[in-house]
């Protein structure tokens, strides 16, 4: 029982002990801690507002919501993680570039083995279709053409 309870005591002696060795007295008396040696006494971090980049991030949510929709159209159609679909995108010329340089990472999250952009949708009427913000379209045939 005796080491259980030094186990637990064991850090906050430890700390208290090396937060005391390191303060000093400002003007009025009060203690202050000279260092912040310990993630304790730090500030919280803040972000650098010119580090954001609005562009990156929109691009990003795009891509997001269209291996979301895709996924979402796996589970109703009943297509198995295992099997490998193809996935037409229609979309101005701002979506084609934005997925052709995602591409990879598209087929990867969207189980996919095919990424088709164009201006237009020519995929059979039974493909089941959605529609991502900003107008771009998305559908995936109901029949594996190989």
């Amino acid at each position: 029982m005796r080491t259980i309870v030094a186990k637990f005591e064991l850090p906050t002696l430890s700390v208290d002990l090396s937060l005391r060795a390191k303060i000093a007295k400002d003007d009025l008396g009060l203690l202050l801690y000279i260092t912040s040696l310990t993630i304790m006494l730090t500030h919280f971090p803040t972000g650098d507002e010119k580090a954001i980049d609005e562009k990156a991030e929109l691009e990003m949510q795009t891509v997001i919501e269209l291996i979301s929709k895709v996924r979402n159209i796996r589970a109703e159609m009943q297509i198995k993680p295992s099997d490998r679909i193809a996935i037409h995108v229609a979309g101005d010329e701002n979506f084609r570039h934005i997925f052709s340089e995602n591409e990879a990472q598209i087929l990867k999250l969207a189980r996919a083995d095919k990424l088709n952009l164009s201006n237009s949708l020519d995929v059979p009427k039974s493909s089941a279709k959605a529609v991502i913000t900003g107008g771009a379209e998305i559908a995936i045939p109901a029949r594996r053409s190989d």
